[in-house]
């Protein structure tokens, strides 16, 4: 079983701590992509930059109420911790299973502003924004087409350019379109608007079993 996450899952929990993480790590495997990786970066950079100056500048008010005896403030080196936490993701990715992210979808540039022209999904309906959304889902066929034998598991929170319409909990059709052009069986692939759903409706069962047959073992 392959899970497949984009960058919005990580981004709402950067290291990836906690039970559903760990559920997810025993199931399956989880696969990043590079676009995912790269994205992911960028948004802790920015995260960080931003929580950074929020706490000089609450330790900065502080220090004016506190004139004989100021907190002291030490600066963070955003380069070095964006470094090694880029470190963390390539560590992840080893231990998860995968030797490297997923590369880059090899894609034409006229195929995709095809696609925006024509208003399909990941695109918005005004067809200027959904370019990165589109790589991570090109990125997710190809893995999916790769990995034949596989389950795909593809979770994102982006339902506005991602989910039907109508019901959130369901694949666009234009993305279902996809599939099928691709011929990757829907009895394979599985759709996901959040990480707790996937882990409450498919992978704690399994999760669950495998418990009890280790228990079983020991």
């Amino acid at each position: 079983m392959l899970i497949f996450l984009d960058s919005n899952i990580i981004c709402s929990n950067y290291f990836m701590k906690g039970p559903s993480f760990e559920v997810a790590q025993r199931v399956g495997t989880i696969v990043l992509g590079q676009i995912v990786v790269d994205e992911v970066c960028n948004k802790y950079k920015e995260s960080l930059v931003e929580q950074v100056t929020k706490a000089k500048n609450a330790i900065q008010d502080l220090n004016k109420l506190l004139p004989e005896s100021p907190v002291p403030w030490e600066e963070t080196n955003v380069a070095d911790k964006c470094s090694k936490y880029k470190d963390f993701l390539e560590m992840f990715i080893i231990e998860s299973g995968m030797t490297v992210a997923e590369d880059y979808p090899e894609a034409k540039h006229e195929d995709i502003v095809r696609r925006a022209l024509q208003r399909k999904k990941p695109f918005k309906a005004d067809g200027s924004t959904g370019y990165r959304d589109y790589l991570v889902w090109l990125t997710c066929l190809e893995t999916a087409r790769s990995y034949a034998n596989e389950e795909i598991h593809f979770i994102t929170s982006n339902t506005r350019d991602f989910a039907d319409t109508n019901d959130k909990e369901k694949l666009h059709p234009d993305l279902v379109s996809d599939l099928a052009e691709w011929k990757i069986p829907d009895t394979r692939f599985f759709y996901w608007n959040s990480l707790k759903s996937f882990i409450d409706k498919y992978a704690k069962p399994r999760f669950d079993i495998i418990e009890a047959r280790e228990m079983l073992v020991a």
